[in-house]
């Protein structure tokens, strides 16, 4: 099995890749046993190997990215000193204890390692905090019940409850949180039945929000100055990457040929993806600095970029003092303030992706081709026996619709075209 030339990080840890079938471990260089096993789907765990009582174990610590490199480190170094000690790092079996069959001791342990119901694999982080807020917060008051003893009339009362006083998107998230976990408890014999069943859902309102070629041309504009929510915005423009996805960009995502590749972790839908940069994209990443010692592109954290809200609500500024700029024929001084009549129409971010998808068919791109470029979820069969990339279909793809963009947001596009200005009654807070 590989060793890893450098230690277990999280940072390492995302580089990994699938291997093409099966799954493969990487040991960590200083502890002994610490490994982080990949399998082809993508799904990553720490686990520490060692031999009991003359046999090999493998013990699984947790999947990343619940579990954090640091956190299963200290985990690991815990069972590593009781296999020295020869003492069984496995203990002996507990009996169950009352307490211990409550509804909120059930849903930590479950938020310990919650998994997708088909794939079986780690949900990702955003998802995993959804649900911890949906169970931890949000069903308070089924925490003192045992899990096993509580009825469909139970569940139906608190999702009333949480719709009432948080609306409909959060009471469809809390059923869902809910189901999961009982799937859960089901499998392990912690429950009989799943109370959740049957219980009222929703509709919640969907999206349908996309941006005129005007309100494209309002954005690029608003994103010319180099920063790096600006350069973000123009990166989910040209390839239709989710927000989280291109504000999470890495260099070693970065490989040769223009390719950005990012793992499973790393999408929405579990599954990784290699999309061809357009040319555009690839001279605006080339002509930007690399910091030592930093893999991430934005922001300063190891994980991407944040303060999204913020960075949102300065881009509706900027948009609103072009628009009140071109209403009025002169630049605006510095202490006065657009109308709200200059404010573009309400939007967020995954209006773009949505655009995008719209363009691409709009400029003869094949839906398959179209699904491909922007990661969508694929059919089971079609999973299992395509493997073909569509590289280079996406590439032209791709390269097709920037061409395009840049005709649409062409300085000559500015002109009394843009004199109609975007109305709107009140601005986006997301």
């Amino acid at each position: 099995m590989p060793k890893l030339t450098e230690t277990i990080t999280d940072a390492v840890v995302r580089k990994l890749e699938a291997p093409a079938k099966g799954n493969v471990l990487y040991y960590d260089p200083e502890l002994r046993g610490f490994a982080v096993r990949v399998t082809a789907a993508g799904a990553k765990a720490f686990l520490l190997v060692y031999h009991f009582g003359g046999v090999e174990r493998r013990d699984t610590i947790g999947a990343w990215p619940a579990w954090n490199a640091k956190a299963a480190r200290e985990v690991a170094k815990s069972w590593r000193r009781d296999v020295d000690l020869d003492v069984d790092p496995r203990g002996e079996p507990e009996p169950e204890d009352p307490e211990n069959a409550t509804f909120k001791a059930r849903a930590e342990q479950y938020l310990v390692d919650p998994r997708r119901k088909r794939q079986k694999t780690p949900l990702r982080a955003s998802t995993v905090k959804e649900y911890r807020r949906a169970l931890l917060t949000y069903a308070k008051p089924l925490h003192g019940e045992p899990l096993d003893a509580i009825r469909r009339r139970d569940i139906a009362e608190l999702l009333d409850q949480v719709k009432a006083e948080r609306g409909t998107v959060s009471a469809m998230r809390t059923r869902a949180a809910l189901g999961r976990l009982y799937t859960w408890a089901i499998a392990r014999g912690y429950a009989e039945t799943n109370p959740v069943a049957g219980t009222e859902g929703w509709e919640t309102p969907k999206r349908e929000r996309e941006l005129s070629d005007e309100e494209l041309r309002l954005v690029w504009a608003a994103t010319a100055e180099k920063s790096d929510y600006n350069l973000i915005v123009r990166m989910i423009l040209w390839t239709g990457a989710r927000p989280a996805e291109a504000g999470g960009m890495a260099w070693t995502e970065l490989n040769g040929g223009g390719i950005w590749a990012f793992t499973a972790d790393r999408a929405k839908n579990g599954r990784p993806l290699a999309l061809p940069l357009p040319r555009q994209a690839q001279d605006a990443l080339e002509a930007r600095p690399r910091i030592e010692g930093r893999d991430a592109l934005f922001g300063y954290g190891k994980n991407g970029f944040s303060g999204w809200s913020h960075a949102k609500a300065a881009l509706d500024d900027r948009i609103a003092r072009l628009n009140a700029e071109r209403r009025l024929g002169r630049p605006l001084a510095e202490n006065e303030e657009p109308a709200e009549e200059d404010h573009m129409g309400p939007w967020q971010l995954r209006d773009l992706r949505r655009s995008v998808e719209t363009r691409l068919a709009s400029i003869a791109v094949p839906q398959e081709i179209i699904n491909r470029c922007l990661n969508h979820a694929q059919g089971p069969i079609t999973t299992t026996y395509n493997r073909y990339e569509y590289l280079e279909e996406k590439r032209a793809a791709l390269q097709k619709w920037a061409d395009a963009l840049d005709r649409i947001t062409a300085p000559e596009g500015l002109g009394a075209e843009a004199a109609n200005v975007i109305r709107l009654r009140r601005r986006s807070a997301s």
